[in-house]
């Protein structure tokens, strides 16, 4: 944690000539927590990270006289460092709706700031909420609003920033007002490093669904439909589709495969219910497989389809943020993993396993190039199911021989 309040407890060195900085103030920018800086031996002015969220590994300081960035590491610099520049360069002057939830009074706070452009990242650190509930921190959750209906109970205080995804690359004079009127109320106030893949977490506390009963007789295979990363064996071809607005032919090959799979596994699973969800609604299904896709997401639906992923004995999805839920609650998972999207192997699947025999991890667990064929998912899928008990039986860990 780092303290704000009384003091802000955040250094750096001076870009131009080594000397220790402290923090003049803070910034709440949105997704970043910023600290102002002075040098007083080469007068410059910076804001620097602090290490939170994304920032923990990919941490920059700017100069917006100079619209000059530094940072360890330049491979977030596109998506994470030129953005926040350019948000303090050109700041958005509307009013930000922020409204105020107060659990439990309290004179010392951990803030946790779930503020973000992307729905993955947001959601992943508001599963450290429960971490922090554990340690018997009093919690003030700073979350957008579309993620108000996850918030577990045990915080202090919910601050629902009504704002979509889109907007939250922009920094909000308004809002960061708005967040420094409520933290005068508190005598201490540290926020929170809101990890970005955190692992200690109860998905139920979260949505209120039971993950999956892996011997329950009736069940689902769902199939993770987005119509944005479709299953299609070339990311570049994928890439230079969507830049012109051509992705249709690529959905509809989807589609077929989607058909595909669950034929060829209705025939060694024929009591299985069959489920395509997600969002986009391009083409129909045969009445045999339930399509529960959606237009457009809220709390409502989304609590629905968390029924359904836990009604699931499989989910197979490409890679995604569209992964993280579905993979919370159901009972196994297949990713299909783009080549451009090797690097983030495993962040979209929330692992809710503990004291299991690592072998059952990776039985349940299973990994592919999005490159795969349809059969050899199928017959991967089969496998899953039809030979778990097996598994677990032959990797039940014993005291001795």
């Amino acid at each position: 944690m780092i303290q704000i309040k009384p003091e802000v407890k955040h250094f750096i060195k001076c870009p131009k000539c080594d000397a220790k900085l402290p923090s003049e103030k803070i910034i709440f920018q949105g997704i970043h927590i910023v600290a102002k800086h002075k040098c007083k031996k080469c007068g410059k002015i910076y804001y620097s990270d602090l290490p939170v969220g994304h920032a923990i590994d990919y941490s920059y300081i700017i100069d917006l006289e100079d619209k000059h960035i530094w940072g360890s590491d330049t491979s977030a610099k596109n998506w994470f460092g030129k953005p926040l520049l350019k948000s303090f360069l050109e700041p958005n002057n509307d009013d930000v709706e922020l409204n105020i939830k107060v659990n439990k009074k309290t004179n010392s706070v951990v803030i946790l700031n779930c503020l973000d452009y992307l729905y993955g990242h947001s959601l992943l650190k508001l599963l450290n909420t429960e971490r922090l509930i554990n340690d018997r921190k009093d919690v003030v959750v700073i979350v957008p609003i579309f993620l108000e209906w996850m918030i577990p109970k045990g915080t202090a205080e919910v601050w629902v920033v009504n704002q979509n995804l889109g907007k939250s690359l922009n920094y909000y004079p308004d809002l960061d007002k708005k967040i420094k009127k409520q933290l005068k109320r508190f005598k201490t106030v540290y926020i929170d490093k809101a990890f970005s893949h955190p692992s200690i977490f109860d998905i139920k506390k979260f949505t209120g669904i039971e993950k999956h009963n892996l011997f329950k007789k009736n069940f689902r295979v769902s199939f993770i439909w987005r119509e944005d990363r479709p299953w299609f064996f070339n990311d570049y071809i994928v890439y230079g589709l969507k830049r012109i607005k051509a992705l249709k032919p690529i959905v509809f090959l989807q589609y077929l495969k989607a058909i595909l799979l669950f034929r060829l596994l209705k025939y060694k699973l024929p009591d299985a219910k069959y489920t395509v969800v997600g969002k986009g609604k391009s083409f129909s299904f045969p009445k045999w497989i339930d399509d529960q896709r959606v237009d457009r997401f809220n709390p409502k639906i989304e609590k629905k389809l968390c029924r359904i992923y836990s009604e699931s004995r499989v989910v197979v999805g490409v890679h995604g943020s569209n992964i993280l839920l579905p993979s919370a609650h159901a009972g196994m998972v297949v990713d299909l993993l783009p080549v451009m999207r090797m690097g983030n192997f495993a962040q979209d699947v929330l692992y809710q396993e503990e004291k299991i025999d690592p072998r059952m991890i990776s039985f349940k667990y299973r990994y592919f190039p999005i490159s795969i064929g349809v059969f050899n998912v199928a017959k991967n899928i089969q496998s899953m199911i039809m030979d778990y008990k097996k598994s677990l039986k032959n990797y039940q860990k014993t005291n001795g021989y």
